[in-house]
C-alpha cells in the first residue's frame, strides 16, 4: 500500500499541474498543448499504477498482476531515465532510484522473499 500510494501522489501532480512540474522539474520554457496532454497521460499512468497497488492490498488475487505491472511500469520509467538524457535532472534521477528500489521490492515479492 505505501509503495502505491507513493507512486500515485509523485505522479498525480503531473496530471493536476503539468505545467508547474514540467518548468519545475524539466525546466521546460516554452509548454505547448501537446506537451501538456503527454505529461497529463504520463501523469495518469502513474497514478493508475499506484491506485492498482492501493487495491491489490485489499485484495489478494489482484497483487500478482498489480505488482508485475508495476515492475514493468518502472523499470521502464528508470530505463527512459538513466540510459536517455533525462539523467541529467537530479530530481527525476531520485525518483527513477526509487522506483528502481521499488521493482526490486516487487520482483522479491514475487519471488517469496
Amino acid at each position: 500500500m505505501v509503495t502505491g500510494a507513493l507512486t500515485s501522489a509523485a505522479t498525480i501532480g503531473f496530471l493536476l499541474f503539468p505545467r508547474l512540474l514540467l518548468v519545475r522539474v524539466f525546466r521546460v520554457k516554452e509548454i505547448g498543448l501537446a506537451l501538456t496532454m503527454v505529461t497529463r497521460s504520463l501523469g495518469l499512468v502513474g497514478a493508475m499504477v499506484g491506485a492498482l497497488l492501493i487495491c491489490a492490498a485489499f485484495e489478494p488475487r489482484l497483487r500478482v498482476v498489480a505488482v508485475v505491472v508495476a515492475i514493468i511500469e518502472k523499470v521502464i520509467f528508470a530505463g527512459v531515465v538513466f540510459l536517455g538524457p533525462l539523467k541529467k535532472f537530479s530530481m527525476v534521477k531520485w525518483a527513477a532510484a526509487g522506483d528502481s528500489f521499488m521493482a526490486l521490492l516487487f520482483v522479491g515479492y514475487l519471488s517469496g522473499f
